[in-house]
Order: C-alpha cells, then sequence, then structure tokens
C-alpha cells in the first residue's frame, strides 16, 4: 500500500507542474489506487 502511495504522490507532483485541474488530477489517482490495488489482489489469488 505504501508504494502505491509514493507513486500517486509522483504523479500528483507532475500533474500539478502542468497545471491541470485539481478536479481532474483528484479523480484520476482515486482511479489508478483502485486500479492497483485490484491488480495486486487479482495477482495474490494466483
Amino acid at each position: 500500500m505504501e508504494n502505491t502511495e509514493k507513486w500517486v504522490e509522483k504523479y500528483k507532483e507532475k500533474w500539478t507542474r502542468i497545471d491541470l485541474p485539481k478536479k481532474l488530477v483528484e479523480q484520476a489517482l482515486e482511479l489508478m489506487k483502485h486500479e492497483i490495488e485490484s491488480q495486486r489482489k487479482s495477482k495474490e489469488k494466483c
């Protein structure tokens, strides 16, 4: 989980610098977080 947080922070900084709308950045990061977690869970099942 902490790896995901670091990854998300990295992207947040990058996207904030290129001036994307804050709401868009937050939505995209949430989506990515959920996607990463679901991929990890499916790998654990195998």
